[in-house]
């Protein structure tokens, strides 16, 4: 393959990026499905979630999890780096900047990094696989921004695969909402009305202060 065709490769595999970032957003979740493969694997446990496997399986996950309109979502990807192994397989990492809304005046802005592979059939790509690493997660109201430690993220991860499971996967709202923090900063409660779906109940910032730069 000549570098011509490789920068055309690349490219596309960019702009089945931004379809996946637009889809999701958007919560267009048949076009949404069209950008994986049929045995897409999900992994997120090195960031407090877990593995799921399969397209279907992880679309009605999310879909279950985000997909009401009073939870708007913003994926921002940049910085790819994209790496062809063959005519049909390639790797890439993409750094990110997601947003979500946990309720009304609070949100959850995560920075983090994909690390994906894809493979090209009928003349398409799409994702084999992603894997989602965090450098940070902030908890943001209108008055205070705090960070989420590791610490807190795995435990509250823990606390909610404890409370209940989904189809064979740990089901867990943002890890944030799911145990209080232990240096009392911070404290989030919640409630599960139906089941399939938390709701913040209450968020009390016992120390308000600006976050720290970085």
């Amino acid at each position: 393959m000549d570098d011509a065709a490789r920068l055309l490769e690349i490219e596309a595999i960019k702009r089945l990026k931004a379809r996946y970032c637009r889809h999701l957003d958007m919560k267009d979740w048949d076009r949404w499905r069209t950008v994986f493969v049929e045995d897409f694997v999900s992994d997120t446990s090195e960031s407090g979630g877990t593995v799921i496997r399969g397209a279907d399986h992880f679309v009605a996950y999310v879909r279950t999890t985000l997909g009401q309109p009073s939870q708007p979502t913003v994926h921002q990807v940049h910085a790819p780096e994209i790496d062809l192994v063959s005519a049909t397989t390639a790797n890439g990492v993409w750094a990110l900047n997601d947003v979500v809304q946990l309720a009304p005046g609070l949100s959850l802005n995560g920075f983090g990094h994909y690390h994906e592979t894809y493979e090209k059939a009928d003349g398409e790509w799409r994702i084999a696989s992603s894997r989602l690493t965090r450098l940070r997660e902030d908890v943001v109201t209108p008055l205070v921004s705090i960070r989420v430690s590791e610490r807190l993220r795995r435990l509250g991860a823990t606390t909610a695969r404890r409370l209940g499971r989904w189809g064979g996967v740990d089901r867990h709202p943002p890890s944030v909402l799911s145990r209080c923090s232990a240096s009392g900063r911070v404290r989030v409660s919640t409630s599960i009305d139906p089941p399939s779906r938390w709701h913040v109940r209450d968020f009390t910032s016992t120390t308000p202060r600006k976050s720290r730069p970085g």
